[in-house]
This record gives structure tokens, sequence and C-alpha cells, in this order.
């Protein structure tokens, strides 16, 4: 067995040898003698599910039932549920290519039902292409 197996096998049977397959615990016992690697890992392996005990230990099963219950009494609104569901539609990956590119179509659609529209026939439009074009004629001739 190598370091890495061990390590494997450590995440899935823990660090007692007694919960290791027998064929396994033989290989990690031979293992754990030749490497202080292996032996390091173990026994951080160890204090890890030793502090993980006492935790599951501390809580109350009055705490538990406490937060259970105030997981199931917090449910969210039907506003809530349909703004979620509103928003996963709206951002999906199609229709967000699809929103950037109608968003400037409709924000100068807005701008000219806006803006105050002029007419040629009661003021005068100032054609500045025009007077420039004169005044270079004007001047080569």
């Amino acid at each position: 067995m190598n370091l890495n197996t061990f390590l494997d096998l450590l995440d899935q049977y823990g660090p007692e040898p007694a919960n290791w397959p027998e064929a396994e615990r033989e290989s990690m016992l031979a293992l754990l003698q030749d490497s202080p690697e292996a032996a390091r890992e173990l026994a951080i392996s160890r204090d890890i599910a030793s502090e993980l005990a006492l935790l599951e230990h501390s809580v109350t099963p009055g705490l538990k039932g406490r937060i259970v219950a105030l997981a199931a009494a917090h449910q969210p609104s039907p506003f809530d549920r349909f703004f979620d569901q509103f928003l996963g539609w709206l951002t999906a990956a199609f229709w967000r290519p699809a929103l950037l590119s109608v968003a400037p179509l409709a924000l100068g659609t807005l701008l000219g039902m806006a803006l105050p529209a002029t007419s040629s026939d009661t003021e005068p439009s100032l054609d500045i292409a025009g007077l420039l074009l004169d005044e270079v004629y004007t001047h080569y001739e």
C-alpha cells in the first residue's frame, strides 16, 4: 500500500483500524510501521474524529429541536418564491444575450418618445454639412 491509497482508505473507513476491511487493515498497519508521514496523517485524522465527536455530544436535544422548528417555520412567501423563479428564468443563459441586445433598442425608443418632436415646417433646420460645403465651394472658386 502506498501513501495515496492509505489516505483514500483513511477517508473512507476512518482512523480506527477495526473499521477497515481485513486485507486493507494489515496493509495499513504495515505502512504505519514504515512511514512516519502515514502515522502523522492517522494522528491528524484521529484528532479530527475526536473533535467531531465532542461537537456532536455538546449539542443538546432541545437545541436541535429548536433549530429544526425554526427551519420548518421559516417558509418563503409566495412572492419570494415567484421572484426567485422569475430571476432564475430571467438570468438563464439563453435570455441574457437577448435582453442585452434588446436593451439599447428599448432605451432608444423610450428616448425618442420622450423628446419633443421637431418639424422642419415650423422651425428652420440647421444643415451643418450644407453650410460647410457651401463655405468650401465659395472658398475655392
